[in-house]
């Protein structure tokens, strides 16, 4: 089964679930939490595992696009966000080193909505709250003796940590993993049937402006938003919605639009939904 069909079934199951029983938001936190998750840890429990999955060393590194999984099948690389209340994405691109199970991204990366810390542990949680992994610091990455240097959190890092500012009066914030699913277009598009973006849960899919759009996203209790993802296509470069995405620290619905908010409380852009 294709990386994309699989990311989807588990999108739509997690959907119906969401609308039986109500979905679970990323707890609150202290200032700077999210600059705690930088470092070196090594998994030592998942709830959902394929062949080479175990034993596997994870690196956080001290910037979002810093981010690499070391199997035993296998290093695949590629970025995180995360908001100080809790929301936590992470995004392995499809052109990673696939393992034996044909899958880049291991499934606790692909359910990823939320993280706590426990302790000394740190857990990873999807849309409804149930931990998908539960990770501890570790002094060893498993690869290259110039790889395992333990990160710290840069400034920059910091800094977007910063509280933005709120959505603006008269929009409700977009506060929960279920909010917004569905379709969505530019309010111009030719054909919205055939160029659109679909949001499940915690999966961005679709094409827009020539660009295919792909990617995971979160947001925390507060409706601070982050968003990774690996576009394609020649209209990428210029694609105001992939922009949208990549810059938003808040969304928003005004009525049947999704407004995408930057940190200074501006309206980048919204979408329409597909009727």
């Amino acid at each position: 089964m294709r990386r994309g069909h699989l990311r989807y079934l588990v999108a739509i199951s997690s959907l119906l679930l969401a609308g039986c029983g109500g979905a679970a938001s990323p707890a609150g936190s202290s200032t700077h939490q999210a600059a705690r998750l930088v470092g070196l840890w090594r998994v030592v429990s998942l709830r959902e595992a394929f062949p080479g999955e175990l034993p596997a060393t994870v690196r956080i590194g001290a910037t979002f696009d810093d981010f690499m999984v070391v199997r035993k099948c296998g290093v695949v690389a590629g970025m995180w966000r995360a908001t100080d209340g809790g929301a936590f994405t992470a995004e392995i691109p499809l052109t990673g080193r696939a393992c034996s199970s044909g899958l880049v991204e291991p499934p606790w990366v692909t359910l990823a909505w939320a993280y706590r810390f426990a302790g000394d542990r740190l857990q990873i949680l999807n849309e409804d709250g149930t931990v998908q992994a539960t990770l501890v610091r570790t002094s060893k990455l498993g690869v290259e003796k110039d790889a395992v240097v333990t990160p710290s959190p840069s400034a920059d890092l910091v800094d977007h940590l910063r509280t933005p500012a709120a959505v603006p009066h008269g929009m409700g914030p977009v506060t929960k993993p279920n909010q917004i699913a569905g379709l969505w277009t530019l309010p111009n598009a030719a054909d919205p049937h055939q160029h659109n973006v679909s949001f499940l849960i915690n999966d961005y899919l679709g094409l827009l402006e020539n660009c295919a759009l792909r990617g995971h996203f979160s947001y925390d209790r507060a409706g601070v938003f982050v968003a990774t993802g690996t576009p394609e296509g020649a209209g990428c470069a210029t694609s105001r919605v992939l922009q949208w995405i990549r810059t938003a620290t808040r969304l928003a619905l005004d009525h049947d639009k999704l407004a995408f908010i930057d940190r200074d409380g501006h309206v980048l852009g919204e979408l329409v939904r597909v009727p």
